[in-house]
C-alpha cells in the first residue's frame, strides 16, 4: 500500500507522511507501536475463538481490531476475520464489504487480494471481485491469478469483450489455469464459436489433473460444448463423467443428501395431516404484497423473474435466503432441528412477527422499500410450502413449469454449487428421481394450500410472452406496464447471479425447448418415473404442448 511504503521510508524526524503535518515519530509511528501490542493481543484472542466455534465472541474481537486507528496489516486481518465469521454465520451479503476493505488495505499482497477477489466470486458479487482484483493488478500488473479473477468476473458480468482478450493472455501465459480456460471457452461458445472452445477444453484437460473439482468443471464445460456442436452422445458422456468426479470429492462425500428427502416427507406428512388446519393466523405487518416464485430448479424461475423485476412497482429476490432466515429465527427459539409444522403450531404472535420482521428486515436490506410486490424466488422453497402457507398466510404463489424431460436434462447439465440437493444433479438417475420427489409432492399438497396460486408455464411464455406477462401481473395485482416486455434491456444492465445469467439477457426465443428429443436414450431411461408428471402437467409424450 502506497502509505505503508512512504512510511517504510520515513525517518523518525520526517513529515509524517499521512499528512497530518507532523513529525512521523510524534504521530503515525507513535500510533503503530501503541497499536501493535494490542492488535496482536486482539488478533490471537479472536482467532482462538473463532477456531474453538464461539463465533460471536470471535466476531467482536475482529470488529475491535479493524476499528484500531491507522492502516496496519492487522486492522486487515479484523475484516478478514470480520468476513470468514459472518460467512460462517451465513451472512454472505454482510462479509462484502468487508472482504473488500482487507482488499483496500493489502493490495500489494497478490495472495491475499487473490483469495478474496475468488471468495466474492463465490458470493456471486463479480463486481466486486473485478473491482479487488483491479486494485491488486495495479501493484502486480502481470499476475496471472489476478489477471484470471478479472476475466472470470467479466465474463460472469457479460463483458465478453473486455473478458476475451484478458482470458486469453492467461492462457497464453499459464495454460494449465483452468478457471480461465472455462470462462474462455464460455466467451466463444457465446458467440457461436464452438470449434475454438472444444480446442481449447480438450487442450486443458489434457494437461490438468488436479483438483477433481477443476477437471469436473472442464468436463462440464466440454459437455455444453458438444451440445452446441450436436454431438449429443458425447455430450452426456462429458456430463455423466463430470458428475461422477464431482461425487468423489471429499466434499460431496460429506453432504448427506438424504436431509433433503427426510424434510420433503415430513413437510409432506405435516400438511397431508392436516397441520395447516392448527396453526393461529395473525395479521401481518408489513403492507406489501409478498409472492412466491416456486418450482424445481431450470423450469424457468429466472426469465418468470425478470419479467416481474422489470416493472417499476415489483421488486425480486435473486434466491437470497430471506425465507431461510425467518425459518432460522423460530427455530433459535423453539429448537433447532425440529419439523417447522411442529414449530409453526407452538409459535405464538411474538415469535411469528419476530421472524416475518427477519424476512423483511433482509429486504430491506437489498432492495429497500420503494416497491408495492415483493417476489422471493427459490424455486425449491416450493419444498418448504406448507411453512410458506403458515408464516405468511396473505402470500401468494406463482409455481414454474417445464417439460419434466427438458427440466432434468437441464438440472443434470448445470454445474451447481454442492449442497443436499444439488448434489442429487451430479447423475442422471438421482436427478429424475429427486424431481419426481419433489413434484410429487407438489401434487400431494396443492390442494391443501390456501394461498392463491398459478401456474406459469415456460413454452408458453418463450411463445406468448406478452399473454403470459399479462397473467402474470395481475396475480401480482399490479397495472400492465411495457417494460415487461423488453425485461432482457434491465437485465443486461444488471448481474443476474442464476445458471441463467446469459440467456435472460436475450429476447424469448424458443432454442431451449424439447432438447430432450437429442438425446433418446436418457429419455428411455427416465420415462417410467417422468410419465406420470408429464401427464400431470400436460405434456404429452410426442412432445406436443397440451392445448
Amino acid at each position: 500500500m502506497a502509505g505503508q511504503a512512504s512510511a517504510a521510508k520515513a525517518g523518525r524526524n520526517d513529515p509524517c507522511p499521512c499528512g497530518s503535518g507532523k513529525k512521523y515519530k510524534a504521530c503515525c509511528l507513535r500510533k503503530a507501536a501503541v497499536a501493535a501490542p494490542r492488535a496482536a493481543a486482539l488478533l490471537e484472542q479472536a482467532q482462538g475463538h473463532e477456531d474453538a466455534g464461539r463465533l460471536p465472541q470471535a466476531l467482536a474481537l475482529f470488529r475491535q481490531l479493524a476499528a484500531l486507528p491507522g492502516d496496519a496489516l492487522e486492522k486487515a486481518e479484523g475484516h478478514l476475520g470480520i468476513a470468514r465469521t459472518l460467512m460462517a454465520m451465513d451472512d454472505e451479503r454482510g462479509a462484502v464489504p468487508h472482504l473488500e476493505a482487507a482488499a483496500a488495505l493489502r493490495p500489494f499482497e497478490t495472495a491475499v487480494v487473490a483469495a478474496i477477489a475468488s471468495t466474492l466470486l463465490r458470493l456471486g458479487r463479480p463486481d466486486s471481485a473485478l473491482s479487488v482484483a483491479r486494485l491488486g493488478l495495479r501493484e502486480t500488473p502481470d499476475s496471472p491469478d489476478l489477471l484470471s479473477l478479472s476475466g472470470l468476473a467479466l465474463e460472469r458480468l457479460n463483458r465478453n469483450d473486455e473478458a476475451e482478450p484478458v482470458l486469453a493472455k492467461v492462457i497464453a501465459t499459464a495454460p494449465r489455469d483452468a478457471r480461465a480456460a472455462s470462462a474462455l471457452a464460455r466467451v466463444y461458445r457465446w458467440r457461436k464459436d464452438n470449434a475454438a472452445a472444444r480446442r481449447l477444453l480438450l487442450a486443458t484437460i489434457g494437461q490438468v489433473t488436479s483438483p477433481p473439482e477443476t477437471v469436473a468443471s472442464l468436463w462440464n464445460e466440454l459437455g455444453h460444448v458438444l451440445d452446441s456442436l450436436e454431438d449429443y452422445d458425447a455430450a452426456f458422456k462429458a456430463f455423466e463423467r463430470s458428475g461422477a468426479i464431482t461425487l468423489d470429492t471429499p466434499k460431496a462425500r460429506a453432504i448427506d443428501d438424504t436431509v433433503a428427502d427426510r424434510r420433503i416427507a415430513q413437510e409432506k406428512a405435516w400438511i397431508t395431516g392436516g397441520g395447516l388446519a392448527r396453526i393461529d393466523r395473525y395479521p401481518e405487518a408489513d403492507p406489501r404484497r409478498l409472492v412466491f416464485l416456486v418450482g424445481f430448479p431450470r423450469s424457468g424461475t429466472t426469465l418468470t423473474e425478470q419479467v416481474m423485476a422489470a416493472h417499476s412497482r415489483v421488486a425480486t429476490s435473486e434466491e437470497q435466503p430471506f425465507l431461510r432466515d425467518a425459518m432460522r429465527a423460530l427455530e433459535a427459539r423453539y429448537g433447532q432441528g425440529r419439523p417447522m409444522g411442529e414449530i409453526l403450531e407452538a409459535a405464538d404472535r411474538a415469535a411469528l412477527d419476530e421472524a416475518r420482521s427477519v424476512f423483511w428486515r433482509g429486504v430491506d436490506a437489498q432492495s429497500g422499500r420503494d416497491h408495492d410486490v415483493f417476489v422471493h424466488k427459490l424455486p425449491l422453497s416450493l419444498t418448504n410450502i406448507g411453512t410458506i402457507n403458515g408464516l405468511f398466510p396473505s402470500s401468494r404463489v406463482i409455481l414454474a413449469l417445464r417439460d419434466p424431460r427438458d427440466v432434468c436434462l437441464s438440472c443434470f447439465f448445470q454445474s451447481f454449487g454442492l449442497n443436499r440437493s444439488m448434489k442429487k444433479f451430479l447423475s442422471w438417475p438421482t436427478t429424475v428421481a429427486f424431481y419426481a420427489k419433489v413434484m410429487g409432492f407438489w401434487l400431494d399438497v396443492r390442494d391443501r394450500i390456501d394461498l392463491p396460486q398459478i401456474e406459469v408455464r415456460y413454452e408458453d411464455t418463450v411463445t406468448d410472452l406478452p399473454g403470459q406477462a399479462r397473467r402474470i401481473l395481475d396475480h401480482l395485482g399490479v397495472p400492465w406496464e411495457d417494460a415487461v416486455l423488453a425485461y432482457y434491456e434491465r437485465t443486461r444492465k444488471t448481474f443476474v447471479n442464476t445458471p441463467s445469467y446469459q440467456a435472460v439477457r436475450e429476447n424469448v426465443h424458443t432454442r431451449a425447448t424439447e432438447r430432450w428429443r437429442n438425446y433418446p436414450k436418457a429419455m428411455e431411461a427416465a420415462l417410467p418415473v417422468l410419465r406420470p408428471y408429464l401427464d400431470a402437467f400436460g405434456y404429452p409424450l410426442d412432445g406436443r404442448s397440451a392445448p
